[in-house]
């Protein structure tokens, strides 16, 4: 259980960098 909510947790903070990192790529872009 505690190694399946590490994964979750994991996948969630992957998705949050990516998100951050394509707003930046289309903030920089203008």
């Amino acid at each position: 259980m505690m190694l399946r909510h590490a994964l979750l947790v994991q996948l969630l903070l992957v998705i949050t960098v990516a998100a951050a990192g394509t707003v930046v790529a289309l903030v920089v872009r203008g």
